[in-house]
Formats: structure tokens, C-alpha cells, sequence
């Protein structure tokens, strides 16, 4: 391995771009059985979002050609890195229970559907949010100001000091919005 001597008790890997992990741990580490047997969790974020790539670069990957069938990576006639990671991960995790149950769907399975109803018990889904008992505005020291379903008045003097500390107006009635997301169309 990268790091002699050193086997990892789990790898989590996240969406197309890592998809491959779960092969390439069985395929290049075969002749290391520790690492070979490291179990792979594989969280989908988007399923949408499949990293295809087209036949002929099959060969780039430098895997065996045992992979590129429809057991394997191959998914209608193109490469499919998400496909790669949902058949070569152990346990399969979603970011909420409702998408793991959606993606199972033909409506929401974007085609992978087949594949992660075959994984049956091997997928979950883990609600993907934030901890309200760490981070609740009636008791976080991290805030300008505490606040409260019953007073709100923090909540303003909060925006007023994000604004001021992002280089805004302070403008009270201005809306002021937060996405972590990734932008698409």
C-alpha cells in the first residue's frame, strides 16, 4: 500500500469520482489479502451524476477486462463509475432513508435502479443534516447573539453581524440566503 505496514479498518468513498475504490482495492491490492478485504462504503449524494466515460476508455483504467461487463462497470455500452461503486462497496449509504428508497425506483434509479435493488439490505440511507442538539441557536457561544422559536430578536442582530462580516450593507430587510449544495441546471 501507500503506506507500508498500514491497513485501513474502513474506506468511505463518496460519489462517481470515487467509484472505482472498491474495485481497484480488490483488483491491484489481490496479493495483499488485508487490503484486499478492506470493506468500502459508498455514499451517494446524486445518483444523477454517474461519471459515464465511453467504452474505449475501459483500458485507461487498468483493470482486468473481467470488470467491463454488465456485472461489472460496463452500463449500456459506456463506463460507469457510480455502477462501479455501488457493485464493489460492501454497504451502500444514501443521504437520507426517503433517497435511498427513491433511488430503488425506476422513476429515481436513473437507470441503476436494478443494480441497487439487487443490493437488498446493503443500502441505507443516513439523514444527511445538521445535529440540532450541537447546533441550536438558543445555546451556541459561536453566534453574535442567542435566539429562540419564542424571541428572535438574536436573530437579527446575527444577520447584522454576518453581513458586516461578509462586507454587506446592513440591511435588515434585505433576504439573506445559505446553500451548501452543488450548483447544477
Amino acid at each position: 500500500g501507500a503506506v507500508p505496514g498500514y491497513t485501513p479498518d474502513i474506506v468511505h468513498a463518496h460519489d462517481w469520482q470515487a467509484g472505482l475504490t472498491g474495485a481497484y482495492l480488490r483488483q491491484h491490492f489481490a496479493r495483499h489479502p488485508a487490503l484486499s478485504q478492506v470493506p468500502v462504503v459508498f455514499t451517494i449524494h446524486n445518483l444523477a451524476f454517474q461519471g459515464l466515460f465511453p467504452q474505449a476508455d475501459f483500458n485507461l483504467l487498468g483493470l482486468p477486462s473481467k470488470y467491463l461487463s454488465s456485472h461489472g462497470v460496463e452500463f449500456h455500452q459506456q463506463v460507469s463509475f457510480m455502477k462501479a461503486g455501488l457493485k464493489y462497496a460492501r454497504r451502500i449509504t444514501t443521504v437520507s432513508p426517503t433517497y435511498a428508497a427513491e433511488i430503488a425506483t425506476h422513476e429515481f434509479g436513473c437507470g441503476l435502479d436494478g443494480v441497487i435493488r439487487g443490493r437488498g439490505a446493503d443500502v441505507s440511507g443516513i439523514l444527511n443534516g445538521v445535529d440540532g442538539g450541537i447546533w441550536n441557536p438558543a445555546t451556541d457561544t459561536g453566534i453574535a447573539s442567542r435566539y429562540n422559536e419564542q424571541d428572535l430578536s438574536g436573530k437579527l442582530r446575527c444577520k447584522t453581524a454576518l453581513q458586516a462580516e461578509m462586507g454587506l450593507a446592513p440591511q435588515p430587510d434585505a433576504p439573506l440566503f445559505g446553500v451548501v449544495s452543488r450548483l447544477t441546471s
